[in-house]
Order: structure tokens, then C-alpha cells, then sequence
């Protein structure tokens, strides 16, 4: 495959795992990210751009994590924290005001 193909194809996957689940689209690239062993999707991607193509076997088992429910996801490996962990970049985003107007990135 070639790296706008891979790029395609897991964002299908995420697009699929978002909409089954009920999650936005950007934490499903993330968690996509994370069974890749990828902190976040832009890590993904910036490694992408050096030349990182996802191979057949680990395309076989992203399949099969957006076939499970977010839940089961959730317990994975017995630890029930396995979830709350990849959001909680999320609580620590930044926010402040400039001027009158408050920001959060």
C-alpha cells in the first residue's frame, strides 16, 4: 500500500469505529493510533511521512479492535483504566483568554 492508501484506509476505520461507538472522529484516529503503538494520530502521521506503511497483519488486527465494542475495549488486558488513559490528554488540554475572548486548545 502506499502511504495515501494506508492513510485512507484507517481513517475509514476510524470513521467506522467513531460512528459504532459514538465517539468523536478524532478519538477514534486516536485510539486507531494507539493500537498502533502511536501516542496520537498526528504521530501516526508524521511517521507516515517518513516512510512507516502499516502492514498486512497489523491491518488484520485494527480490523478486528473496530469489530469490538468501545466497552470490551475498555477492559482490554484485565485493566480497567486502559481507556481513561488515552483520553486524558483531553483534560489537559490548555486554556486561557486573550483579550475578551477565552481559547482551549
Amino acid at each position: 500500500m502506499t502511504e495515501t492508501n494506508d492513510l485512507r484506509s484507517l481513517k475509514v476505520l476510524a470513521k467506522r469505529y467513531a460512528r459504532e461507538n459514538r465517539i468523536a472522529l478524532h478519538q477514534a484516529l486516536d485510539l486507531i493510533a494507539g493500537e498502533l503503538g502511536y501516542p496520537h494520530w498526528t504521530k501516526l502521521i508524521a511517521t507516515s511521512k517518513k516512510g512507516w506503511q502499516v502492514d498486512p497483519e497489523q491491518m488484520v488486527g485494527l480490523e478486528a479492535f473496530v469489530e469490538r465494542p468501545l466497552q470490551a475495549a475498555t477492559y482490554r488486558n484485565g485493566d480497567p483504566e486502559t481507556m481513561n488513559r488515552r483520553f486524558a490528554y483531553l483534560e489537559e488540554a490548555e486554556q486561557g483568554m486573550i483579550g475578551d475572548h477565552a481559547y482551549r486548545i
